[in-house]
């Protein structure tokens, strides 16, 4: 849908003068490639995966939970939370390929404890603390 805007699509628009990933500089830069099979991207998800597993949070982390999220199943707690963590890391992602620097999974995880807290001040200021308290229960910050 070219919400994303690539180097591929880029160099495709002459904005770009490569196609090149801005990260791992050696394969054309699509969304398959940025958000998951860049090796940089891959080091940052294993970051994030093995933090969310020491404060037992696990996300099981594949190029379809990455792009789609995690499917709400009834039996299945915490998907809110989880795929909002999915949604931030992607937003950081995209945010240091503009600034071109690279994603480190050490400087995300305050960056998600700040979503989160910001999170619970809209939810305080919607009465909805409650809400935000049961989506993030397990996930010991």
């Amino acid at each position: 849908m070219r919400i994303i805007p690539t180097n591929k699509l880029l160099l495709k628009y002459k904005i770009k003068a490569s196609s090149i990933c801005d990260f791992c500089g050696t394969n054309v830069e699509e969304i398959r490639h940025l958000f998951w099979e860049c090796a940089h991207i891959q080091h940052f998800w294993s970051n994030i995966a093995n933090y969310l597993k020491s404060v037992n949070f696990s996300i099981e982390l594949n190029y379809k939970t990455i792009s789609l999220g995690l499917e709400n199943k009834k039996n299945h707690t915490n998907i809110l939370a989880k795929n909002f963590i999915i949604l931030s890391a992607k937003y950081f992602i995209f945010k240091k390929k503009c600034l071109n620097e690279l994603p480190i999974a050490n400087n995300f995880i305050p960056y998600l404890k700040k979503q989160i807290e910001i999170e619970k001040l809209i939810a305080f200021n919607k009465d909805k603390l409650e809400m935000h308290e049961a989506k993030w229960r397990s996930f010991c910050l």
